[in-house]
């Protein structure tokens, strides 16, 4: 996609749509909003608009290896083919998103993405924690 098609904010405020991805810990699935921003006269933005949303189920195949990624059953070839993998279902359920809203990917500034949750060391606050998210 070229710089010229990519959407952005209007010159003096006007709105921009933005896509939201989220899959959380949960593992079940991944859940995609659509908003809408703008600045306001202050160049603080404004409280973002509500458009739309979906939530999608995991693959099978893929939860599957998401589970075993928890269970630190992937090996490091497996666990970077599933971050490929993860990153194409959150393209999927952009598609769909905009697809419901009925609009064109064009018109989105950006897609913010918080990846797949697969491990969090939880310890004690003195030591050092670890966290992985993939996707």
């Amino acid at each position: 996609m070229s710089a010229e098609r990519v959407a952005s904010p209007p010159p003096g405020g006007g709105a921009a749509l933005i896509v939201g991805i989220n899959s959380g810990s949960s593992a079940d699935g991944v859940d995609a909003v659509l908003a809408e921003i703008e600045m306001a006269d202050d160049d603080q933005p404004r409280r973002p608009v509500f458009r739309d949303a979906i939530s999608v189920p995991w693959p099978s195949d893929v939860s599957k290896l998401i589970w075993r990624a928890f269970a630190g059953d992937l090996g490091m070839v497996e666990l970077s083919r599933l971050n490929y993998v993860i990153g194409a279902v959150f393209a999927q359920a952009t598609t769909e998103l905009l697809a419901k809203a009925g609009v064109n990917s064009h018109d989105v500034a950006v897609v913010g993405v918080d990846g797949q949750q697969l491990f969090l060391q939880q310890t004690n606050h003195t030591q050092i924690r670890h966290n992985r998210e993939v996707g």
